[in-house]
């Protein structure tokens, strides 16, 4: 006995869904996402810029600083040379991100959230308008130990981030596990202890002014950033309410 075929006809002929089969819109959208890909990667080109001038400068620096450490055994030096490697390695990780993270399901409307936000990013970099001090090794020793411990944790919290990481006010992903069980902007925390170590070792009072400024900017682009993920994700609110926003039990 025969048995009646399922497949839908459509004037006598099977439609390409039904036997497995792209429809013909299928290459437009294929089409269309790649090119947004490549928008999105292309968006960070300020970025790699920033970072290879700041990688070709340590780079240049490194040969005559690995043979001053050699003859001398500078432990400040050597710390020195580590949050180098560290900055270039976080660098190297936005890098990476960039390229592999997710399409924003939601972004930030209007001009100002985008400019926050690349403010607080690259507002550190003002401090080299400023003239380095001398200090004395031990206040050295513990700036260059507070800024690498920064590095540290910003390239730990950007790498459990992954795919979801983002500079502007994006939703691309809703992470909270790892640090961020705790705190709901444990990156942004990182990267302002990062700013704080390396603010000692410049001009004071303008330094730490510059800090202060830093960490008011990024708390501004905390507001637009918990907006956007509470408006793509039902259940940041719920996350928001449990957690603190940068120092359990403080704020």
């Amino acid at each position: 006995m025969s048995r009646t075929n399922p497949e839908i006809k459509t004037g006598g002929r099977q439609s390409a869904s039904t036997l497995g089969l792209a429809s013909p819109s299928q290459p437009a959208v294929d089409g269309d996402r790649f090119i947004a890909k490549l928008k999105d990667i292309a968006s960070g080109t300020p970025l790699y810029a920033m970072n290879l001038f700041v990688f070709s400068v340590f780079v240049a620096g490194f040969g005559s600083e690995i043979q001053t450490l050699a003859k001398t055994g500078d432990v400040n030096l050597a710390l020195a040379i580590t949050e180098q490697l560290a900055t270039m390695a976080f660098g190297t990780l936005q890098m990476v991100l960039f390229v592999v993270r997710r399409p924003p399901l939601r972004k930030a409307r209007g001009i100002v959230p985008r400019a926050i936000a690349l403010l607080s990013t690259n507002f550190g970099f003002a401090f080299v308008l400023l003239p380095r001090i001398h200090q004395p090794p031990r206040m050295l020793l513990i700036s260059t130990c507070v800024a690498l411990l920064g590095l540290t944790g910003s390239i730990f919290c950007a790498a459990k981030l992954g795919r979801a990481f983002s500079i502007l006010p994006q939703a691309r992903g809703f992470v909270s596990d790892g640090p961020y069980r705790f705190v709901r902007h444990p990156l942004y925390l990182a990267e302002q202890i990062t700013t704080f170590g390396v603010c000692c070792q410049f001009l004071q009072p303008w330094a730490f002014l510059m800090a202060l400024v830093s960490l008011f900017l990024q708390i501004l682009r905390m507001d637009y950033e918990e907006q956007v993920l509470a408006e793509a994700f039902p259940e940041y609110r719920a996350y928001a309410a449990r957690t603190a926003r940068l120092i359990p039990g403080v704020y």
